[in-house]
């Protein structure tokens, strides 16, 4: 049989409104047999202002992989890809480049999208670096119309 498990929130809001660490505590109860054992209560604290209730990582607090060499953080990055803010040189193309040189499939297909990846990948096409990568782009760039077009927005 599992121990009962108890639950306290010092605080709840959403963690994409979190602008300081906000802390929730789990604590579990081994009761009386685990005593004996030396193990009475066990705390878990997560740091709220960057997990949400899925344990995901907020977009707010998130840190991109692939703006080490940048002082930005990823409201800031998305802003910028989606064409809404500069700073300084880095623009939209900036943006969609250092994401598609540098970030995963998975980060490209959350931050930019299918939609947004073909109607600007002729302009990105020749900046971007990597053979490899272009040719798998290219691959995409035709597969999907073809094959997925509800991906094509």
């Amino acid at each position: 049989m599992n121990p009962p498990i108890t639950h306290r929130c010092h605080r709840r809001r959403g963690a994409a409104e979190v602008k300081s660490p906000l802390r929730i505590g789990f604590t579990t109860n081994f009761g009386a047999n685990a005593s004996a054992g030396g193990i009475d209560e066990v705390t878990i604290v997560a740091d709220c202002a960057r997990l949400d209730l899925n344990g995901a990582e907020s977009m707010a607090a998130r840190q991109l992989h692939f703006l080490w060499d940048y002082d930005i953080d990823a409201e800031c990055f998305v802003e910028i890809l989606e064409g809404k803010r500069t700073v300084g040189r880095l623009d939209r193309d900036w943006a969609a480049l250092r994401l598609l040189e540098y970030g995963s499939y998975r980060d490209i297909v959350e931050l930019l999208g299918f939609a947004a990846l073909l109607k600007g990948w002729p302009r990105w096409r020749e900046r971007v670096r990597s053979e490899q990568l272009r040719r798998g782009l290219d691959f995409l760039a035709a597969w999907l119309p073809e094959h997925r077009p509800d991906l094509c927005g």
